[in-house]
Order: C-alpha cells, then sequence, then structure tokens
C-alpha cells in the first residue's frame, strides 16, 4: 500500500504553522518519503502520534472551527491507512455496551451518534464493508413490545450500515441465566435479583448491568485484546462546546484511538470518564439551584425593554463544576461558585427580549426530566495526558475496562438506589489502587429527546397529567448518596 495521502496532518501544518513544536515535526515529516510502501509505516505512526496533542491544544483554542475539525477528522482517517499498512495492527478492540428500556429514540440517536464517530474517524477500518474493531451490545430491560421490537429493528439497521449490533433481550438474558445452576443463581441473587422470568424487565440498571457481564465474560472467551465501553441510552460521542457564537456539539474526540493509547500505554485496568452537556444527577437534587437560577433570570428580565434586541448571549461563562448543579454540593466537599447561573439564550439571527423570554419558559418543564437550563457542563480540553489519574468513583454511564475487571460487579444492585458508582469505585479502589483511573473523556449527555422535550422512560419520573411526580426518585438518590 502506497502511503502518499496525507492532506489532513499537512493543512493543519499550514493551519498552525507558527506553533514551533508542530514546525518541528513537520521538518521531520518532510524527510520520509510517503510515497515509498509500508516500510515508513512506523516512522509515519511516531510523527502522526507526536503531533495529535499538539494540533488538539491549537483546535480547541479556536473553539473548534468547522474547517479545522474537518481536517483533523481527515487526518485520523488517514492515519488508519497507516496501520492498515503496517503488518498487523495490535490495537484494542472495543465492545460497547448500552443498556437500555423502553428508549426507542434515545437508543436510536445514540447508535447514530457511534456510527457517525466510526465513519468520522474510521478506527480499525473496515473489512467486507464492516468496521473490524468496534461492535455493540444493546442489553434490553424493556417492558413493552412495541419499544422491544423497534430496538431490535435499529440493531439490525446499525448493523447493515457497517457497525456490528448484537442484540441482548430478555429471552437471550434468561437463556444465559439458565446456564447457572440453581444454586449458584441462590448465591447470586443479590446482585442478579430475584429472577422472575415471567415478567423479566424494568429490573434496574444495576441488575442489568451484572446481568449483561456474564454475556460479556462468554464473549471474551473468542476477542483478544479486547476493551469493554459501558454508556448510557441517552449519551452521544460527541462533546457540548461553547463560544461567543453559541454552543456546539462536536465529533471533536476520537474516542477509541485515544483509549487505546492510554490502555496500550499505562498498567490500567479500568478507566472511567464523566458527561458533559445535562448534570448526570435527579432533578429532585437540583431544584433549589434550579428556582435560584429561574428567579435571577425573572428579576433580570423585569428590569428590561421586551422589544430590546436580546442581550443573554454574554461570552463568558459560567462556571459550571463538578457539583455545582447540586443542591447539597457542600456535603460533597464542594463549595458554590455563585448562587445563581446567567441563563445563555440558544436563539440565532436577530430577536428580542420578549422572543427570548418565551424560549426559556417552553424549557421550564424539560427540568423535571433532568435538563437544567442554566447548569450545563462543557467540554475543557487539557492533554489527555495530563488528565490521566487515580479515581475512586466509577461513572457508570461511561467506563472502559478490561475483561479481567468483570469481577467487580455492581454491589448493592437490587437497591436499585443512584450511588451504585461510587461504591463499586470505592470497592475497585481498595483492589486495584492506581489501575483505576479517570481521564478528561467525557461524552454528551441529553436528558430529554428534542421532539417531544421529555425522556421517553426514566424510572422514579412518573407523569400523572400535569403533575410530574418525582418523590421515587428522589428517594433512589438520596438514600443512595
Amino acid at each position: 500500500m502506497v502511503l502518499n495521502d496525507h492532506s489532513g496532518i499537512k493543512q493543519l501544518f499550514d493551519i498552525y504553522k507558527n506553533n514551533p513544536e508542530l514546525a518541528e515535526i513537520r521538518a521531520r515529516f518532510n524527510t520520509i518519503n510517503t510515497n515509498a510502501d509500508n516500510a515508513c509505516s512506523d516512522s509515519l505512526l511516531d510523527l502522526y502520534q507526536q503531533a495529535i496533542p499538539v494540533i488538539e491544544q491549537e483546535l480547541w483554542t479556536d473553539n473548534v472551527q468547522p474547517l479545522q475539525l474537518d481536517y483533523y477528522q481527515c487526518m485520523f482517517r488517514q492515519l488508519e491507512q497507516i496501520y492498515a499498512a503496517s503488518k498487523q495492527d495490535e490495537r484494542y478492540s472495543f465492545i460497547v455496551i448500552i443498556p437500555v428500556a423502553d428508549r426507542p429514540q434515545h437508543l436510536d440517536s445514540c447508535l447514530h451518534s457511534l456510527l457517525s464517530l466510526c465513519e468520522n474517524f474510521n478506527y480499525g477500518g473496515l473489512e467486507n464493508q464492516t468496521y473490524n474493531k468496534v461492535q455493540v451490545l444493546i442489553a434490553d430491560d424493556s417492558k413493552y413490545e412495541k419499544n422491544i421490537h423497534e430496538h431490535r429493528q435499529i440493531a439490525e439497521k446499525i448493523t447493515q450500515k457497517g457497525l456490528h449490533t448484537v442484540y441482548f433481550g430478555q429471552q437471550e438474558q434468561v437463556d444465559q441465566l439458565q446456564q447457572l445452576t440453581e444454586e449458584t443463581r441462590e448465591q447470586l441473587s443479590h446482585i442478579l435479583g430475584e429472577i422472575e422470568f415471567s415478567a423479566f424487565y424494568h429490573k434496574g440498571a444495576s441488575i442489568m448491568r451484572n446481568i449483561t457481564y456474564l454475556k460479556l465474560n462468554e464473549m471474551s472467551r473468542d476477542l483478544d485484546h479486547l476493551l469493554f465501553y459501558f454508556i448510557d441510552s441517552d449519551q452521544e460521542f460527541r462533546v457540548k462546546s461553547q463560544s461567543v457564537q453559541g454552543e456546539q456539539d462536536v465529533y471533536a474526540i476520537n474516542y477509541f484511538y485515544h483509549l487505546d493509547q492510554i490502555f496500550s500505554n499505562n498498567d490500567i485496568s479500568l478507566l472511567t470518564g464523566k458527561v458533559v452537556g445535562d448534570p448526570p444527577v435527579s432533578p429532585a437534587v437540583m431544584a433549589g439551584n434550579f428556582l435560584d437560577d429561574v428567579t435571577g433570570f425573572l428579576q433580570q428580565m423585569s428590569e428590561i425593554d421586551p422589544q430590546h434586541s436580546c442581550q443573554f448571549h454574554n461570552s463568558s461563562r459560567n462556571n459550571v463544576d463538578d457539583a455545582s448543579y447540586h443542591d447539597m454540593a457542600d456535603l460533597f466537599g464542594f463549595k458554590a461558585v455563585a448562587e445563581s447561573y446567567m441563563y445563555h439564550c440558544t436563539i440565532e439571527g436577530k430577536h428580542n427580549h420578549n422572543q427570548c423570554f418565551n424560549n426559556f419558559s417552553e424549557k421550564l418543564n424539560r427540568f423535571f426530566y433532568g435538563e437544567h437550563p442554566t447548569r450545563k457542563s462543557f467540554y475543557q480540553h487539557e492533554n489527555l495526558k495530563d488528565t490521566i489519574r487515580p479515581a475512586r468513583t466509577v461513572y457508570t454511564g461511561n467506563y472502559i475496562f478490561k475483561p479481567q475487571a468483570l469481577a467487580y460487579f455492581i454491589p448493592f444492585a437490587t437497591l436499585r438506589l443512584r450511588m451504585a458508582g461510587p461504591v463499586l469505585g470505592r470497592i475497585i479502589k481498595s483492589e486495584i489502587a492506581d489501575r483505576f483511573v479517570s481521564a478528561n473523556l467525557p461524552m454528551l449527555h441529553k436528558r430529554t429527546v428534542e421532539d417531544i422535550g421529555q425522556s421517553e422512560f426514566r424510572p422514579g419520573v412518573n407523569k400523572k397529567q400535569s403533575i410530574i411526580d418525582l418523590s421515587e426518585e428522589f428517594e433512589r438518590q438520596f438514600y443512595g448518596e
């Protein structure tokens, strides 16, 4: 294979020509005969890997401009050609696991974001029009036949588009459990629950994950150099950024490339990320600061001309930290940086305060499904290598691990609390210490479906005519904490 197409990285060299570190890499790059065969692939791989963190720093300095992002993605697709030309590709393969319950629209968005990630960056390349190193397992805990049917159809369509997707539904779960002896099932009842095969749905996220671990243990026997990647169905493989021009959700992280680099170059068994976008906690523990922010917005509105051009597009960002959305942040060692947070209007084009007010009002009911109007978090770029540090909490919507870490299942699963991750994290940390880490690889969290402004299904959130009851979710969050 001739490795003569390096237009992506060359364009980025030109755009960031004032960066002295990139200039040095470019000079070495130009000494390599890229028209030669794969004999030069190792040298090219080394130079690409040196250039990528420098380019990423430059990319985020300008809040990710579309043209630069196109070249950045192109650079990775061309990097895959180099891997294909090398004698063998020993990078990790990934199985992405998505637990889901009665959320076909969320699942469809999540899977299409994963497919877009593969198309944009082409990790592992294609063979027979199927991605080599990425596949999906959908762990379905749905109750309603209509949604189960839709989930199966979505899986089939994604497979047809080149991303192999395995559907792990109720019958498949029952088959997996029936491979265990009755005595073993009894011993595991505290993590798998009381198994009622006649009503095997809405078992809860923790029980669902534990049952899925049995399937993953089986799958790991057939694949070498493998990583399991758990995500939530209301997440996407994008990040949210904010600039003077407004918010944007972008495919600006090559998750699989970076995870392979981290696991290949460090003694790690399990890595956890976080999320950007909507907060990962119950609205029941954000109600106080939600009211503070709404009140602050109304006070501002009461003092300005409704027909005046909208002034809620201030370029300064709210400093949303790890717990700024939580009413009890001080209990976790966090201090609030502001009593209330400013609302940033999302309307594009010319508009006035009256239109801004109406748009804000239309968003308020989304809060009851977990979408906070003022306390979204945004991706803050850092050199990824510098963000790797020992962890103590697993974010169960974004964690990656080697097969041997299947030994660390979700504890207290039958209690259905919202603090499974912190408990699991403490257990893992006590066992493997610094081989359990976190890194700045967040995913985009979207609590609601755009078309309906609600979450399709969320345990503990019960809509009753004009009332939304959060009491059950509050108990799960509060007692968990």
